[in-house]
């Protein structure tokens, strides 16, 4: 009898063994499951998987926050010809910025990604000239208030100059390079910008406003643009 029990304890022992260790293989594998996603051979832990939700939670909620707003979150403000207000240039520029659409796939960073805003706006040069027009510098004093505001204060600004298709592109390239510095200079001259807060870069007629009328006096234009 006590030889019949040990064996009986014995096969007990054994089952036990081999239960605990089939469970211990499936938690295993559920743990495996559970801590990385392969895809495109980028391998994510819960933590990334986490962080990656909230941020197109994030992307979802800001997307819906620019549906609402509509054109108070556009992304450029083109006034043309007409005479610029300065606090309406502080509220675009100061406006919440609205993420580009993104698509759900598995990354090992998700980024929230936005165009720069830009205020584009025609400034009278003379011709065939980087010299300001008294027009010119008329239309720059609410671009100044605005930059200089205490809204806008620690914000950096892009000035770029742009031309029409008419005459050599070269030619067009830096003539837009001479005028955005032109307005850089007037801005820190008589408005007493810092000059690092201003950058200015010619883009002559490779970025026309009017791309079906090359010629069209809408080309040729300056821009202020908060930097990518």
């Amino acid at each position: 009898m006590y030889i019949i029990n040990i064996s009986l304890f014995a096969r007990r022992v054994t089952a036990a063994i081999v239960i605990s260790g089939v469970v211990t293989a499936a938690y295993s594998q559920h743990i495996i499951s559970e801590t990385s996603i392969v895809a495109d051979n980028i391998q994510l832990k819960p933590s990334d998987r986490i962080k990656q939700n909230n941020n197109l939670l994030i992307a979802q909620i800001q997307t819906g926050n620019c549906q609402q707003h509509g054109a108070e979150d556009a992304k450029t403000l083109d006034l043309g010809d007409q005479a610029a207000n300065a606090s309406d240039i502080v509220g675009f520029f100061k406006s919440s910025d609205c993420p580009e659409p993104l698509t759900r796939q598995i990354k090992k960073k998700t980024e929230l990604t936005s165009s720069p805003k830009k205020l584009s706006m025609q400034i009278n040069f003379e011709f065939n000239s980087a010299r300001l027009t008294p027009a010119g510098r008329r239309a720059l004093q609410p671009v100044a208030e605005a930059l200089t505001s205490t809204e806008l204060h620690d914000k950096r600004f892009i000035i770029e100059g742009h031309t029409d298709a008419k005459g050599k592109t070269s030619y067009n390239l830096s003539l837009s390079k001479r005028r955005a510095q032109t307005v850089k200079q007037y801005l820190v001259n008589k408005f007493a910008m810092d000059p690092s807060r201003l950058a200015a870069v010619g883009k002559g007629s490779s970025e026309l406003l009017n791309s079906a009328a090359p010629y069209a006096p809408e080309n040729r234009r300056v821009v202020i643009a908060l930097p990518q």
